[in-house]
Parts: structure tokens; C-alpha cells; sequence
């Protein structure tokens, strides 16, 4: 195979993961619900940081870990976007720390981010790479 072929073939997978990492977010930022997150432990790694964190959904305890670009403090309660369908999506907003006078989430989570201050920092979040770039 031509240097020519192998540079369109490598082109169109990143173009195929970028659309898949879009859908994937734009998915959690439609369907998604917020509940409280608590910071368990921050991870360093070789191109990667992350954070593993527990939320309560439904009654139920979970334990995940996403990737951040900046630390949680380990105890502290941020809040979290879920996705129902699929709980391993989870994503703790570590820009998002929940107030002293939010103690717990409702079963279902909330629909909207219950602070309305925060919403910028959603919006931010969930921006395309593409939108980004044309952002000014």
C-alpha cells in the first residue's frame, strides 16, 4: 500500500473516533442525569489522568473512574452526569463541587444541574472540538 493510502486510512479512523467520542458525549448531554459524586482517588498514568469516584443512583452505590484534566480532592462531592443506559459513561465534574447545602440527590438524579451558575461550565464541557475551534 502507497504512503498515499495509508495517510486516508489513518485520516478517516480519526475522523470515525472523533464522531464516535461526539455521539458518545452528546448522548450523556441529552439523556444524562446529575446526582452527587465523592472523589475516592486520583490517578496519574503514562498520557492520562483520571479519578475514581462513587455516586448513589436509584438506591444503588456505584464505583467508576473517568478521565480529568484536573484533581478532585479526595473526600470532597462534586457533582456527576450519568447516563441510565449505561453507568459505565459516568463523568465526575470536578468543576462543579456541590454546595454544603446540598446533602443528597433525588432517586432519579436531577434533570438539570440544580445550580444554575454551573451550566456554562456544562456547556463548556460539552462543546465539539470543531465549535471550539470556531469559538472566539
Amino acid at each position: 500500500m502507497n504512503r498515499k493510502k495509508q495517510f486516508i486510512i489513518v485520516i478517516l479512523i480519526i475522523v470515525l473516533v472523533s464522531l464516535f467520542a461526539y455521539y458518545d458525549k452528546s448522548n450523556l448531554k441529552r439523556g444524562g442525569v446529575f446526582v452527587i459524586g465523592k472523589v475516592v482517588k486520583n490517578t496519574h498514568g503514562k498520557g492520562y489522568d483520571g479519578l475514581y469516584f462513587k455516586f448513589n443512583y436509584k438506591n444503588n452505590e456505584y464505583n467508576e473512574w473517568c478521565f480529568t484534566r484536573s484533581e478532585g480532592i479526595v473526600g470532597k462531592s462534586y457533582f456527576c452526569i450519568v447516563d441510565d443506559n449505561n453507568l459505565k459513561k459516568s463523568i465526575l465534574l470536578v468543576d462543579c463541587p456541590v454546595p454544603d447545602s446540598i446533602t443528597k440527590s433525588p432517586y432519579n438524579g436531577w434533570k438539570k444541574i440544580p445550580i444554575p451558575d454551573y451550566q456554562l461550565i456544562l456547556d463548556n464541557y460539552f462543546k465539539s472540538n470543531t465549535e471550539r475551534f470556531f469559538d472566539f
